[in-house]
């Protein structure tokens, strides 16, 4: 999102081998010992979701929040907080990797799907990037690091349950804000391939 907004930052990568989530400097700020962070002047935030609200609030040139539309701007503010939902279950699925789990992953990145289908436009809600893509589109990248199926060979994506999702997938991996700051160890490292053929057993 800072990246959209073309905003000046530093930012601070945090491994959690390192404990840092655990000093007493981090908790007196954080008590929670949560991740991502943010410092701007005075104001010390956590919550991902409080995060982007706040900085869409506080720096509104390039906004992520439709103003023109009430009814988009009404559905990206539910989209952002739904995003929520994915991140839950893809820990879940990690963590657990049962069936059921797998099953409740793909219902739910079909949601997403039919979403991209109604919005009739590149994005979660038309043609232009909101929040709603800024607060989903990290969760999808994880999916997709450990193992989703989505085709992103363009081999058998006509046939494929999340087309839409493989495109906007594609689409999303070519904007420069997400280039730039692309994991560096996902740039040399795969991830494990957890997940398998996901949307081909449980769709």
């Amino acid at each position: 999102m800072l990246e959209e907004k073309e905003l000046r930052y530093t930012d601070k990568m945090v491994e959690f081998e390192s404990h840092t989530l655990e000093t007493p400097q981090f908790r007196k700020h954080f008590p929670r010992g949560m991740i991502p962070v943010i410092f701007d002047g005075n104001v010390q935030m956590s919550e991902s979701i409080a995060i982007l609200m706040y900085l869409e609030m506080r720096y509104q040139l390039k906004p992520l929040l439709p103003t023109v539309s009430a009814r988009n701007g009404a559905k990206v503010l539910v989209l952002l907080h739904e995003a929520e939902y994915i991140r839950s279950v893809s820990i879940l699925a990690v963590r657990d990797g049962s069936d059921g789990v797998k099953r409740d992953l793909v219902k739910e990145l079909l949601q997403w799907e039919n979403q991209l289908k109604e919005s009739g436009g590149p994005y979660m809600v038309g043609d232009t990037l909101t929040l709603a893509d800024i607060a989903f589109f990290p969760p999808l990248a994880y999916l997709v690091r450990i193992g989703l199926d989505l085709d992103l060979s363009g081999s058998n994506v006509s046939n494929h349950p999340a087309k839409r999702l493989s495109d906007y997938y594609l689409k999303m991996v070519q904007r420069p804000s997400v280039r730039k700051t692309w994991p560096p160890h996902w740039r040399t490292s795969d991830g494990d391939r957890l997940l398998g053929d996901v949307f081909l057993k449980y769709s």
